[in-house]
């Protein structure tokens, strides 16, 4: 049963003793103390699993699960979520950080506007957790076409009210957010802006954001094999995603 106003945070971790700490300090330092956080240990060989027991047994907001085998991260996501009891659900990886106020503004606006889904401004830090770049703005709103040309909706800024779009889960693909976000926006529901900076995300060599050529894959598979889109109106929307990369790319 869903519990009103509760924030279920969704953490998958693997082999995330770096920083996982710094980011669960992060959650239980929200200045909105209604919520839960469900990490996900996948299959880690390091202390991942025992430093987020450790948290648990101080604060039962916090629970913990295992997978005994790594099953990736969509699958510890969808873990979390067969588990969350929250009206609202949002995301953390295990090495980025919240600001304080973050919950406590999303939800607030979440409930005054009648929001299904949201997301807000953030900054990018490097490994030892120093700012870098600008300010990563994002748009008021956002429908589900203009979300396919290009995904403004960083992982960690994410909140979603199920009470409303119904049960959520992941695709285990290649940008499973980036999916979600599609899936929850082709219900009818648009995603709503909030012009505030609430969260660092951590810029980590391998990752994502260091790789183009693996992401347009991911995006091209997702507008092919996953929306389904013709082989023209994939194109065009690819041709959009590409300008933005390259936009994005060259303020760097």
């Amino acid at each position: 049963m869903t519990s009103v106003g509760l924030v279920s945070v969704v953490m998958p971790a693997h082999n995330a003793d770096r920083f996982l700490k710094e980011s669960i300090e992060s959650v239980v330092a929200q200045s909105y103390m209604q919520w839960e956080l469900l990490v996900v240990d996948d299959g880690s060989r390091d202390r991942t699993r025992e430093i987020a027991e450790n948290f648990a047994r101080v604060d039962s907001r916090v629970r913990v699960f295992h997978h005994d085998k790594a099953r990736g991260p969509a699958e510890a996501r969808n873990t979390a979520l067969e588990n969350a009891k929250g009206q609202y659900v949002a995301f953390l990886d295990s090495d980025d950080v919240w600001l304080t106020e973050k919950l406590q503004v999303q939800v607030g606006l979440m409930k005054k506007h009648d929001w299904a889904m949201s997301f807000h401004e953030y900054r990018r830090m490097t490994v030892d957790g120093k700012e870098t770049g600008r300010l990563i703005r994002v748009p008021k709103e956002r429908t589900y076409s203009q979300l396919l040309k290009h995904n403004v909706v960083g992982c960690l800024t994410a909140m979603v009210d199920v009470a409303k779009t119904g049960p959520i889960r992941m695709r285990a693909e290649g940008y499973d957010d980036f999916i979600l976000w599609l899936d929850v926006l082709k219900r009818g529901y648009k995603a709503y802006g909030i012009q505030q900076d609430l969260a660092r995300y951590r810029r980590v060599p391998g990752s994502v954001s260091f790789s183009w050529r693996r992401a347009a894959r991911w995006v091209w598979g997702i507008y092919r094999d996953v929306e389904q889109l013709s082989l023209p109106k994939a194109l065009w929307y690819f041709a959009n995603y590409s300008i933005r990369v390259y936009t994005k790319h060259i303020q760097f």
